[in-house]
């Protein structure tokens, strides 16, 4: 019960930032969330859920690129090019997209905030640490923060984000990935949580 209340706290706080969220999956202990972006054709997502363990072991989940791998649907490669434990992680990351799409990649630069009781990890795209490479769209555009708040059960999470795959992919195509990439994710990280 005292899941189910935090997680509708998380709900109405964003509400209350005047964002129109819509649910758009509810499975397995995790919530879904699309809201339009005005002036953009894609979407942004939030995600909430509970991790059954502490907030420093639910930062340790989190933040285990190589353990996570697996959990990004369409991850072909990830290079670790900057790893500060708990501070500042970089990583390059290259996605296979079916034919007749070409592959993205991107360099993602996830910051990390601790404060008591709660951790907030921030990812945004950086230059400069891998050229361009021929065939491959780049991805320029993302934003994505986590929200990890400590609770007397674990730890409450919620993600907010929202990534542009570039290129000629029609936004409704990329707006179908905004509510399996989180839901994927966040699914495999609660198991290994268990």
């Amino acid at each position: 019960m005292k899941i189910v209340l935090s997680l509708l706290l998380f709900a109405g706080l964003s509400q209350a930032h005047g964002q129109s969220w819509e649910l758009v999956r509810n499975e397995d202990g995790i919530r879904i969330y699309t809201a339009s972006i005005p002036g953009r054709n894609i979407h942004q997502y939030k995600a909430l859920t509970f991790f059954p363990t502490d907030l420093d072991h639910a930062l340790e989940l989190v933040a285990d690129y190589s353990a996570n791998q697996h959990l990004f649907e369409r991850l072909k490669h990830i290079e670790f090019l900057l790893h500060k434990r708990h501070e500042l992680y970089i990583n390059h990351m290259i996605f296979d997209l079916p034919w007749p799409l070409q592959d993205r990649d991107m360099v993602v630069r996830t910051q990390v905030r601790q404060a008591p009781g709660e951790i907030i990890l921030e990812s945004d795209l950086v230059n400069g640490y891998v050229g361009l490479q021929d065939g491959m769209v780049r991805i320029t555009d993302l934003q994505e923060r986590w929200t990890l708040r400590e609770h007397e059960d674990g730890t409450t999470v919620e993600v907010v984000g929202h990534a542009d795959p570039g290129g000629m992919i029609p936004s409704w195509i990329a707006n179908l990935f905004i509510t399996r990439e989180p839901y994927n994710f966040l699914h495999g990280i609660r198991e290994r949580a268990r």
